[in-house]
């Protein structure tokens, strides 16, 4: 069986990018905000590229969660040989069975929530650490850093529960 787009997805965005370059990033703006290092550039670096790397996977995070149940599901297995050469009397009855017992069998809903939820987070902390920076422009880090501290720190700490949820998706179609 070939990968599913969900999955495919999920590993573009979650291993890829979120845990592999965008978390770290901003764990470098948590040393600068913190005063472990002293690097101008990169903080400009960090207005200009990294934070606005957000807008452009905002939607994927939104979105993953919301399509899981019908990219993983079971049923996806009747798009791939041999089940993919049944009729459609069979596979609209055992689909839809095969689904209902996966939904009953495994807490589908509850990971949805929770990562609809943690990507809902990560974007309303991005949203307020975006509108600080922007109305404080004219101030060196250091002058205005507990602010911004506290924003990156959400911000950083709602990206890592976001990875973490979506983690817990399962890693391929199944029937159990």
């Amino acid at each position: 069986m070939r990968v599913p787009a969900w999955q495919y997805r999920r590993t573009r965005f979650n291993h890829d990018w979120l845990k592999n370059q965008y978390i770290p990033a901003l764990g470098r703006l948590q040393n600068l905000m913190n005063g472990q290092i002293e690097d101008f550039d990169s903080e400009a670096v960090f207005m200009e590229q990294i934070l606005s790397e957000w807008r452009a996977h905002r939607e994927e995070a939104l979105s993953l969660p919301r399509d899981f149940e019908e990219g993983m599901s079971p049923r996806r297995l009747f798009d791939c040989p041999p089940l993919s050469y049944s009729d459609a009397e069979t596979v609209g009855p055992h689909g839809d069975l095969i689904h209902c017992l996966w939904m009953a069998r495994h807490p589908v809903r509850r990971w949805i929530a929770e990562a609809s939820a943690r990507a809902i987070e990560a974007d309303e902390a991005y949203r307020q650490l975006h509108e600080a920076l922007l109305a404080d422009t004219d101030l060196p880090p250091q002058q205005s850093s507990v602010p911004f501290q506290t924003l990156g720190t959400n911000f950083y700490g709602a990206c890592c529960k976001l990875a973490k949820a979506i983690e817990q998706f399962p890693n391929r179609v199944y029937v159990t």
